[in-house]
């Protein structure tokens, strides 16, 4: 956090003024007026994915999966080192493509990796789902940030509104994936998820 702090000292931050305080109704007001409520959607959604992949998918491995302790633990943290690196390394490059060809790459690999994961018959295939699902997923939520905030004159309360649209994915995606889950198994839970990450 220094080292960016360092770097970024005399940046110019058109997001980084003082706040104001808006409720949730606003936020939903604000992106309705700004025509971004599918971003806000599609940005929800890829939170409840990304969430989901960081919990139950390393939970499907370590108790569906004869792939023991030492696959689960090595393919979660290959899976954040990925999700880490993909932010920050594939991000830049898909965003000078165009944000949404880079959220259509990042879920669709993020559809693929999940497949593979609920799928595959051995664990270290399964854990590279794990890997490719959590890679691809995280690079949704910076690139769709770009794509709500791009062109705006005032990109803070936008950024705002569509963050505090998207966190309500990662309060309702562990009920909506558990409770199908409990019902239908957690590899149902799994394909849930896929379905989402398609949707993004």
């Amino acid at each position: 956090a220094l080292a960016i702090a360092a770097r970024l000292r005399r940046a110019d931050l058109p997001a980084g003024g003082a706040g104001e305080h808006v409720p949730l109704t606003g936020a939903f007001s604000l992106l309705r007026r700004e025509g971004l409520l599918v971003i806000a959607a599609a940005f929800a959604v890829s939170s409840l994915v990304e969430g989901g992949v960081d919990l139950w998918g390393v939970l499907f491995l370590r108790t569906t999966l004869p792939s023991g302790l030492a696959v689960s633990a090595i393919s979660a943290v290959a899976a954040y080192s990925v999700a880490t690196a993909a932010r920050t390394v594939l991000g830049p490059v898909a965003g000078r493509r165009g944000p949404a060809r880079g959220v259509a790459a990042g879920a669709g690999t993020a559809v693929l990796g999940i497949l593979l994961l609920v799928l595959a018959s051995t664990g270290p295939l399964a854990g590279l789902g794990l890997v490719l699902a959590a890679g691809g997923i995280s690079l949704c939520w910076p690139l769709l940030l770009s794509l709500a905030s791009a062109g705006s004159t005032r990109p803070g309360p936008v950024v705002g509104a569509v963050t505090a649209v998207g966190y309500t994915g990662f309060v309702v995606g562990p009920m909506v994936v558990g409770g199908l889950a409990a019902g239908l198994g957690l590899r149902a839970g799994l394909v849930l998820l896929a379905a989402l990450a398609a949707f993004v």
